[in-house]
């Protein structure tokens, strides 16, 4: 296995990263290791990904995807059926309260032998839904075991299942502190499911013992996440390093652009005022499509509201104002003239650990009125660049929205400070230089090097 790895980036050859993720792209976890990627290849950095779903064409993204000869086809088809079944056993991905549950095991599992040779191994979302054909891209407790000691390794949380019993968002629940024991998102479904978030539970806690004794660090995309994962029973008393990293936007795509033109290339009215939405999928229910739905019609300004929506999904069922849907929007710079149209963004989610699509508005200007949850409030700064709702309700979002509709010069202010605020703060070659600063950092303590770091 140590074919992968090379002990430190040689004199005059560039640091190689290799990240490895299920997704390089598909949802908001993988477009944010995806963008990472290529800020890195921007600053000259060997960068590889290695995903499960990804575009081929993308430089440096590698897919790998099903064993070719027909045995290890029939086998992982085999082990995919057994852990459905175990999976739906335990009731898991059968609510629409809770739509994301995974263990961490893989139908088709890769090892790190077959990764790219590399200095630094970063790891982002690395889980599957089983149940919906998405493969992880590793078995956990095989691939961490095996790992070299010398290897520096990031592995950057962007959500909550790192650290929990198998749920992606623990809403609401704070077992993931002591035991996963009777999980709600199994509950009532069958007898052996009082154990088997605890069983995951507990062999992540031994895969994080294992990595405390490597150059290790958590990238968290908050401050929000960081602080769970420290309270989580898997993570806490040990010696981890747990950095906040927040995902990066490039600032030159999302930028203020021409109102006008954005509205015309859409079709939407000059005078109307343009509440934009979106996700990876407008059926997940985290995102609070259903209170959007709720909240639009009972706004003041209900007769003059444009909603204008993007991502996987339909176009919604709306009645008392205008809909447009674009559908998913794949390309960066489309997405920003989206966004351009927009007088607000609104950002309901229930359950969020960052927020990717609202730094993406603020980078364009567009003031945010958001859900006080998770890492949202990091992102929208209350009175500053948006509005958070006093609650995750149809009612208190309404009224943050007809606040800032009915105050077009406050939104013109905050128009400047969305702005300014994601080139502080997100800021896509930021990120990456931030990154780079903690790769070298993990590589001198592999070598044993004292530990610095910057002021």
């Amino acid at each position: 296995m140590k074919g992968a790895f090379s002990k430190g980036a040689a004199n005059g050859r560039a640091l190689r990263v290799c990240h490895l993720s299920t997704f390089a792209g598909q949802n908001g976890a993988g477009l944010a290791a995806l963008r990472l990627h290529r800020s890195l290849l921007t600053l000259d950095i060997a960068s590889s990904l290695v995903c499960r779903h990804g575009d081929m064409n993308e430089p440096g993204v590698q897919c790998v995807g099903d064993l070719r000869s027909i045995l290890g086809r029939l086998l992982t088809k085999c082990r995919r059926m057994w852990l459905c079944h175990q999976l739906n056993r335990m009731g898991a991905n059968k609510t629409d309260r809770f739509p994301l549950f995974s263990d961490t095991r893989s139908p088709e599992t890769i090892t790190l032998g077959q990764l790219p040779k590399c200095d630094v191994l970063h790891v982002h979302w690395i889980s599957g839904i089983t149940q919906w054909m998405v493969s992880a891209i590793v078995d956990q407790w095989a691939f961490f075991q095996d790992l070299p000691a010398d290897l520096p390794v990031v592995w950057t949380f962007h959500d909550n299942n790192p650290f929990t019993g198998g749920c992606h968002y623990f809403m609401d629940c704070n077992r993931y502190e002591s035991e996963c024991r009777g999980c709600p998102q199994l509950k009532g479904f069958s007898a052996p499911s009082d154990a088997f978030a605890s069983c995951i539970q507990r062999e992540k806690r031994r895969i994080f013992e294992i990595l405390s004794h490597h150059a290790f660090a958590v990238a968290a995309n908050s401050q929000w996440t960081a602080d769970r994962a420290r309270a989580s029973s898997v993570l806490r008393g040990l010696s981890l390093d747990v950095e906040v990293m927040y995902p990066g936007v490039d600032t030159a795509i999302f930028c203020p652009l021409d109102k006008i033109a954005c509205r015309d290339r859409l079709g939407i009215a000059q005078d109307a005022l343009v509440v934009c939405f979106g996700a990876a999928s407008l059926n997940d229910p985290i995102k609070g499509v259903d209170l959007i739905l709720k909240a639009l019609p009972r706004s003041r300004f209900s007769k003059h509201i444009h909603l204008l929506t993007f991502g996987k999904g339909g176009q919604l069922a709306a009645s008392g104002f205008a809909v447009t849907h674009v559908g998913e929007v794949t390309s960066d710079a489309d997405l920003a003239q989206v966004y351009g149209a927009a007088d607000v963004f609104i950002m309901a989610s229930k359950a969020e650990s960052f927020g990717q699509t609202a730094a993406e508005a603020l980078a364009c200007g567009i003031p945010i009125v958001g859900t006080p949850v998770g890492g949202i409030p990091e992102v929208v700064e209350h009175r500053f660049n948006g509005l958070l709702a006093t609650s995750v309700t149809a009612e208190s979002i309404r009224d943050a929205l007809d606040e800032l509709l009915d105050d077009p010069k406050r939104r013109q202010e905050m128009s400047a400070n969305a702005r300014q605020s994601a080139i502080s703060k997100f800021d896509s070659t930021k990120q990456a230089l931030g990154f780079l600063s903690l790769y070298r950092r993990l590589i001198g303590k592999a070598a044993g090097q004292p530990e610095t770091r910057q002021l």
